[in-house]
């Protein structure tokens, strides 16, 4: 008895540890970091939202001092997938309870994965970098 004797799938190339900066911050202030588990065309995890991110609205550079409710708040992603060419992970961090976004390449080669982050409501998104965290 014991293991179930079917065969294991083996975990997506977005599992694990990564880091979320905006593209162009010269300050590689990272605004979140993120747990991935990539389970086929499945999506699941947990995040962390850091003080950055309370201005990710905001024009580069920012000051880093603005306060805000979501100031080292985590929790577990809704719902995310694989769709074409894309990832998208939903979360909703804030009282509202309204969707936040994270869409990104879904094949991380050498380098970073590039993508945006879109708040409730947003159309345009704001461009975002995520990158392996250290071990």
């Amino acid at each position: 008895m014991g293991e179930d004797a079917s065969a294991l799938t083996p975990a997506g190339p977005l599992q694990g540890n990564w880091r979320v900066v905006r593209w162009g911050d010269r300050a590689d202030a990272a605004i979140m970091h993120l747990q991935i588990i990539h389970d086929g065309r499945r999506l699941e995890g947990s995040y962390v939202l850091l003080q950055p991110f309370c201005s990710i609205e905001r024009p580069l550079p920012v000051s880093g001092t603005e306060d805000c409710e979501v100031i080292d708040l985590g929790g577990q992603f809704d719902r995310g997938g694989i769709r074409g060419k894309w990832a998208d992970l939903y979360m909703r961090p804030g009282a509202d309870g309204l969707d936040h976004r994270l869409t990104f390449s879904r094949k991380p080669g050498k380098g970073p994965l590039r993508g945006r982050y879109y708040g409730p409501g947003d159309k345009t998104g704001v461009p975002i970098v995520l990158e392996r965290a250290p071990q």
